[in-house]
């Protein structure tokens, strides 16, 4: 089998995880392998760890059997790979003369490094055991430290496949499936001349597609470290995205720019709408956060256009390390829009330093001062509701600061953590009778009435009947439709004899409405009679409108159960003009039927309007 091209296979969505799966371990085992053979000194580091004293050489530990009987050597090997008791059986297999031969490669170097991490020295210690018997290692899996398993199990296999290629190939069935991609991986690596007898293995374990999958992965990765600008080019032509396409292309992105610089998305941009925008700019700035004042000052050199597409998504990246300067920096350009921009710095200002932000509002253009004061008072809210009400007042009075703006955000955000503690700051601090007061009920009523839906609605009906909340009519029927949608009809019908006079048309429209929808159509009819007289021949016009578009058939078949036959004319007369504004909810037959009934019911002289 030849491996296909990454050209060729890019097509292939798999491809993304497998390469990077590739990419992540590149390095990593090699380097941490030839680092610790090179760094050992001396193993006297573990004595107070296994009861082992005064043994500085090879020869001392021989001659101190004694002392060093397999049970300690086993101790002290569990010690340097974070193992319990637990594993006794396990090293039992081992022949204890080879686990003995791991205390010497230690006693034997001298100069021992604080470098040498414990998770390089456990990549040597399970590479020694595998050496001497990888299936016996191999149990050792299930024990080891869970962030450290995929780095020893290419350890293991690399070994073992050099081993017993087919007891290696046999063993990747009992493992799950992101270190079944490690273990195969490691196996292609040692055992390339082998490539033929390991696709015939998978064939039969039907894992073809996976090992094509991991080839491809091998050639990409090469691509990637000698040729990145072709890595992108060809792993980018895959339309589809997922989130570990996605990561390999920032890897390539990142690498690319490391070789030839920030001139790089100069090339990206004359070939950016092959891309999803979306990817691309998230790409673009995760690749430059790091050094976005270098990748602010070449921007700033290239055409107009490239500039308008390069420097909001530059500008966004560096305020997220420092906004001030991002800011500044952008100032010094001109012919931009920068009302996003200044959106997205404000955002990331007030996310890192809300007081800075708030001190610096005067310093800024005037028509940007109250975005950047809402952003900053609403991460202080967040952070310390009492800080906020503390501080609210002082920059009432900066100029392009609206202090109504400010009480919006503040009480929006001290809602979501405390809507009683809201809700009584409004009522010592706003007068009822402004529309700003009704906001911020809303606010605390749709935060406390997922927490305590009757407590919502005992303070919405404790409103006087001139507060503005009262007198828009909606408002109150907006608090029963969430709290309908939120299971709680049945609370909602308690509460109807309570219903202020300027809510009752809209509160009627809301109940039937979420009767309706909940399939509760008997308890529709019937609620009819608990309404308000005034508003009854409407609750039954909204039944028809509500009925017709849920469930025009089950609305049919409540017709006869409707409580006269005025209401039922008004229910028909609905019906039927909603078909004939849309001409498709009603069969030919179904038609026939409300005609005919139409003409034997009374004319009832009533208009919703």
């Amino acid at each position: 089998m030849n491996p296909e091209t990454p050209e060729e296979s890019n097509s292939n969505k798999t491809k993304a995880r497998a390469i990077r799966l590739g990419v992540a371990f590149g390095a990593c085992i090699g380097l941490s392998l030839s680092f610790l053979i090179v760094q050992f000194t001396d193993w006297r580091i573990f004595e107070n760890k296994t009861g082992i004293q005064g043994h500085e050489s090879k020869n001392q530990l021989r001659g101190n059997e004694a002392i060093l009987n397999a049970g300690e050597t086993t101790r002290f090997i569990q010690t340097v790979l974070e193992l319990e008791d637990e594993t006794d059986s396990v090293f039992e297999k081992f022949d204890p003369t080879k686990l003995l031969s791991i205390m010497d490669l230690l006693a034997n170097n001298k100069q021992y490094s604080d470098a040498v991490s414990a998770r390089s020295l456990r990549n040597l210690v399970i590479a020694e055991l595998a050496l001497f018997d990888p299936e016996v290692t191999f149990h050792l899996l299930d024990y080891l430290p869970p962030l450290d398993r995929n780095e020893l199990v290419h350890v293991i296999f690399s070994t073992w496949a050099r081993a017993d290629l087919q007891a290696a190939l046999l063993a990747t069935k009992q493992l799950s499936s992101s270190q079944w991609n490690v273990a195969v991986l490691a196996i292609l690596e040692s055992r390339p001349e082998r490539l033929q007898e390991i696709e015939e293995f998978m064939e039969s374990v039907k894992l073809t597609k996976s090992l094509e999958t991991l080839i491809q992965e091998k050639e990409v990765r090469n691509l990637l470290s000698t040729n990145p600008r072709e890595a992108w080019h060809s792993i980018a032509r895959d339309s589809v995205y997922d989130e570990e396409q996605i990561n390999l292309l920032q890897d390539v992105l990142s690498a690319w720019v490391y070789q030839e610089g920030f001139a790089v998305l100069d090339q990206i941009y004359a070939s950016r709408h092959q891309y999803s925008s979306y990817v691309l700019n998230d790409l673009i700035l995760e690749t430059v956060k790091f050094q976005p004042q270098q990748a602010f000052l070449y921007a700033n050199s290239l055409t107009r256009d490239k500039q308008r597409w390069l420097i909001p998504i530059i500008v966004e990246a560096w305020s997220t390390r420092d906004p001030q300067a991002a800011f500044q920096a952008l100032e010094t350009i001109d012919a931009l829009d920068k009302r996003q921009i200044h959106s997205k710095i404000f955002q990331n200002w007030a996310t890192h330093n809300p007081s800075n932000l708030l001190e610096a509002l005067e310093s800024l253009p005037r028509s940007q001062r109250g975005i950047a004061a809402r952003n900053a008072i609403s991460q202080i809210t967040m952070e310390s509701p009492q800080l906020a009400q503390e501080i609210l007042t002082n920059w009432s009075d900066v100029l392009g600061v609206r202090f109504s703006e400010l009480k919006r955000v503040f009480v929006r955000y001290w809602a979501l953590q405390n809507p009683e503690e809201a809700y009584q700051w409004i009522v010592a601090n706003e007068s009822a009778s402004n529309e700003l007061y009704t906001y911020m009920l809303e606010q605390v009523l749709s935060n406390l009435s997922r927490l305590d839906p009757q407590k919502a609605l005992d303070i919405a009906l404790s409103q006087p009947e001139t507060s503005h909340y009262v007198q828009t009519g909606y408002s109150f029927s907006n608090l029963l439709r969430s709290l309908g949608k939120s299971g709680h009809i049945d609370l909602v019908i308690t509460v109807l004899d309570q219903v202020p006079v300027q809510s009752q048309v809209s509160t009627v429209n809301t109940l039937v409405e979420l009767l309706v929808s909940a399939g509760r159509w008997e308890d529709a009819v019937q609620q009819g009679d608990n309404v308000n007289e005034d508003v009854r021949m409407w609750y039954f016009d909204r039944f028809g409108f509500h009925g017709c578009s849920t469930n025009v058939t089950e609305l049919i078949k409540r017709l006869d159960s409707l409580p006269s036959d005025d209401i039922r004319a008004i229910v028909v007369k609905r019906v039927l003009a909603y078909h004939e504004s849309t001409g498709t909810i009603l069969t030919d037959h179904q038609l026939k039927h409300l005609r005919s009934l139409a003409e034997r019911l009374p004319e009832v002289e009533y208009s919703p309007w």
